[in-house]
């Protein structure tokens, strides 16, 4: 197995949110040049802001992109993973 630095992980955390969430379902720690900064910004979220957020992560909820990150996928993912392999022997 390939060790990846920290920092590896973190890049390709954030490339895969952004390619499977939707960017208006979340606020991207990223954008943000500090932790105060961010806070800043949070506190600053608007009721309708906080309302257009919600709205678009119950739309992703309810949507068959979300499908992915539920048990039964995860669970049906590493079966397929493991009968695989059982298989290749």
């Amino acid at each position: 197995m390939i060790a990846l630095p920290a920092a590896a992980y973190r890049f390709i955390s954030v490339a895969l949110t952004a390619a499977l969430i939707p960017e208006d379902c979340y606020i991207d720690g990223d954008r943000f040049n500090s932790s105060a900064e961010m806070l800043k910004f949070l506190q600053s979220i608007d009721a309708d802001s906080y309302a257009r957020y919600q709205a678009a992560i119950q739309r992703f909820l309810a949507g068959p992109d979300s499908v992915r990150f539920t048990n039964v996928y995860f669970c049906q993912s590493l079966v397929n993973v493991v009968m695989a392999d059982l298989m290749a022997v």
